[in-house]
């Protein structure tokens, strides 16, 4: 099944997604009028028959407006191969900027399996690309299964009409109601949905975007690396608490660490404060890498800095490792995860362990700029995304406009891709933790009563066979 944008529909093809629906229940709508009141109500009620309605698609006038909609190039189809099981029919109004979408249909052997809900996520993303603030579609009272999908995808009931298909409709016949989805105009020219890489040119362009976004980040890094520096010298450590209860005493057992996305070295020379002997940090940003070796030598630590994308660290560090080390913000800048997995693999000795902590990806699921946990509609399966700028809670302006920064790539990976692929490389899982605990402050906006209600961070530990 693939969806594509759909380029032109017969008519039977039409006649035949579009021919009508069943629902158990319906809306009954109510209008009280006064001088200083107006209340248009719908409750919902249980048939006990089903509606059942039919809908006549022959009308030639209908099927070419179609056509002229279809050729603006925002209509989506839904393919077996070259056979259509689903379409969303879509013209954009420029003078109000919102797009309506006028047909939305599955085929029934289709429905449940999530693609209505990617076709109204490509539908919103080509909106917004285009500048639209909203989406609209038009139902019945009648068809509640489709009010429900609708709810669901992010629309709301934002309008009635009780006189557009007949002047008598309410409260027990057909009537019309408008459903809106608003978007994200706002973060339009900054947050931008990609698709996933498919070749390994994709991932390398995007790490490449990566190494130069973060050399503009590091800049940041770098002005505080004397209080970096002094937090060393005190004998301080970042590590987490729970990399800590998963780790235990490293003193007792890790001779060689390998940190990769090692950023300008604080959380690295954490790990040689907690006992590890032989350190070395891996990061794709020049800048960052420089941080680190600046840090190191003021406080005459002993490590090695090593600038190179994680997935062609230099062989010669194979089988070197008693501890792999990663995580907090890292794993969502790899746009690949299998060849990420094999170099965990390979620079770990026998009997080795992997660690990572990081941001669960149920929290991509939410928006961060919200008081209560609402919904970011964002694909948790299949997510990509490029932005500039960076939040305030992290590293905040940079000193020059957003636009002018260079546009950096993210990566949505559900944990059970991440698990798979580290078992796919020979590697025994220990442990997987989902915690409460945050490692920096992601939603700076939640209401600490919400908080706790998700996980914050996913852990996992994993050996060496």
């Amino acid at each position: 099944m693939k969806i594509r944008t759909l380029q032109d529909i017969s008519r039977n093809d039409l006649v035949r997604l579009t021919a009508g629906y069943e629902s158990n229940e319906r809306y009954r709508v109510f209008r009280e009028e006064s001088d200083d009141i107006v209340v248009i109500r719908l409750e919902r009620m249980h048939l006990e028959t089903p509606y059942r309605k039919r809908f006549e698609s022959d009308d030639a006038g209908e099927y070419d407006r179609y056509c002229r909609y279809i050729s603006q190039g925002f209509s989506l189809g839904l393919f077996d191969g070259d056979r259509l099981e689903g379409l969303a029919i879509a013209e954009p109004v420029d003078w109000n900027r919102s797009l309506w979408i006028w047909e939305f249909h599955i085929a029934s052997a289709h429905q449940g399996c999530g693609w209505g809900r990617k076709m109204m996520d490509i539908l919103a993303e080509r909106a917004q690309t285009r500048g639209m603030r909203t989406m609209v579609c038009e139902t019945q009272n009648t068809n509640v299964p489709a009010i429900r999908f609708y709810r669901k995808t992010g629309f709301v009931i934002d309008g009635i009409d009780l006189t557009y298909y007949a002047n008598d409709a309410a409260p027990d016949g057909e009537v019309a109601v408008f459903m809106k989805r608003s978007l994200q105009t706002d973060a339009d020219p900054n947050i931008r949905k990609e698709p996933v890489p498919e070749t390994g040119e994709d991932v390398l362009y995007r790490h490449e975007a990566n190494r130069q976004a973060w050399n503009e980040g590091a800049v940041k890094y770098g002005e505080e690396l004397a209080e970096s520096i002094a937090f060393i010298r005190s004998g301080k450590s970042n590590m987490h608490p729970v990399e800590r209860r998963n780790l235990g005493d490293l003193s007792t057992w890790c001779e060689t660490a390998v940190h990769l996305q090692c950023a300008s070295g604080q959380d690295t020379l954490s790990l040689v404060v907690e006992g590890v002997r032989n350190i070395i940090g891996v990061d794709i940003s020049d800048r960052h890498i420089a941080n680190a070796r600046a840090m190191s030598q003021a406080l005459g630590m002993p490590a090695r800095w090593i600038r190179s994308d994680v997935l062609s660290i230099p062989h010669d560090l194979d089988g070197s490792a008693d501890l792999v080390y990663t995580g907090r913000g890292a794993l969502c800048w790899i746009q690949a995860l299998e060849p990420w997995a094999e170099s965990v693999a390979r620079l770990l000795k026998r009997d080795g362990i992997f660690h990572i902590l990081d941001d669960h990806p149920i929290t991509w699921l939410f928006r961060a700029d919200r008081a209560c946990l609402e919904p970011s509609y964002i694909d948790y399966f299949n997510y990509c995304e490029s932005n500039r700028g960076w939040p305030e809670s992290f590293l905040g302006n940079l000193g020059k406009p957003v636009h002018e920064e260079v546009r950096k790539y993210e990566r949505l990976w559900p944990i059970s891709q991440v698990v798979q692929a580290l078992i796919g490389v020979g590697m025994e899982i220990l442990s997987i933790g989902e915690h409460p605990e945050p490692y920096w402050d992601n939603m700076p906006e939640l209401e600490v009563v919400y908080r706790r209600l998700i996980p914050m961070t996913f852990s996992i530990k994993a050996r060496k066979k």
